[in-house]
C-alpha cells in the first residue's frame, strides 16, 4: 500500500511539473501599455525654474522612448539640464539603449562613481550614478539613474534584473532614464556641481516619481 502511494504521489508530482510548464509555455497576453507624463512634471522645483532655453545637443534623445521629457533648470546663475526618456515596454529595439545615451560619441568619460544617500524630499536616500564627461573643451557632471515606478535604481545589473522579473511577474517593463547635466567650471570644481545637483535631485526625483506609473 505504501509502494502505491509513494508511486502515486510521484506521478502526481510529475503530472503537476508538466502543468506548470505547459502554463509558462503558453504566450503571456500583450503588456499594457502604461502611460506616463514626465512633462508634467512642475517647472518650478525648490528655487530652481524651468527656463525657455534648450539643452545642449550632447544630451541625446531616443526617437523608440514612449515619452521624453527635456528641460532647462535655472536658480540664479546656475543652470542644469534633465532629461527623461520613458519607456513603456522593453524588448528588441525598444530596450533602454543606455550605452548609447550616457556615454559621449564625441568626448570620452574622465570618472564614474556611484553617489550614495543622496537625500530627497520625501522618502529614503537615493543612490545614483555621476560621470565625469568632456564634450570639446567643456567638462561636465552627469548624475544619472533608472526609475521603475516609485523606485529608484543605481545598479544597471539590478535594473535589468527587475525589468526581467516584472515582464515574468507583472507583465510590464516600463522604465525611465533619467540624466542630470551640469557643467564643470573651474569655480569649485566637481564638488560644487556635485552639490548643487544633489540639491536639485532632492526636489526633483520625488516629483518625478509621480509622473510615472506605479
Amino acid at each position: 500500500m505504501r509502494r502505491l502511494s509513494v508511486a502515486a504521489a510521484g506521478a502526481l508530482a510529475v503530472g503537476l511539473l508538466g502543468a506548470a510548464g505547459a502554463v509558462l509555455a503558453v504566450p503571456r497576453p500583450p503588456e499594457l501599455v502604461r502611460q506616463a507624463y514626465p512633462e508634467a512634471l512642475p517647472r518650478v522645483l525648490g528655487t530652481w525654474k524651468a527656463i525657455a532655453e534648450e539643452p545642449p545637443a550632447d544630451i541625446p534623445g531616443d526617437t523608440n522612448a514612449s515619452a521624453q521629457m527635456r528641460r532647462t533648470y535655472a536658480a540664479g546663475n546656475r543652470r542644469l539640464w534633465v532629461s527623461v526618456l520613458y519607456y513603456a515596454r522593453q524588448a528588441g529595439r525598444t530596450r533602454l539603449p543606455a550605452g548609447e545615451l550616457l556615454y559621449p560619441h564625441s568626448g570620452w568619460t574622465e570618472q564614474e562613481i556611484r553617489l550614495d544617500g543622496l537625500p530627497v524630499e520625501a522618502g529614503a536616500p537615493m543612490s545614483a550614478n555621476l560621470l565625469v564627461t568632456r564634450f570639446d573643451r567643456q567638462r561636465y557632471a552627469v548624475v544619472y539613474w533608472y526609475q521603475v515606478g516609485s523606485r529608484n535604481i543605481a545598479s544597471d545589473h539590478f535594473y535589468r534584473a527587475l525589468v526581467m522579473y516584472n515582464r515574468i511577474v507583472q507583465q510590464r517593463s516600463d522604465a525611465a532614464l533619467v540624466r542630470v547635466l551640469m557643467p564643470v567650471d573651474n569655480e569649485g570644481g566637481l564638488a560644487v556641481a556635485r552639490e548643487q545637483i544633489s540639491q536639485f535631485v532632492r526636489v526633483f526625483q520625488p516629483a518625478l516619481a509621480g509622473t510615472l506609473p506605479r
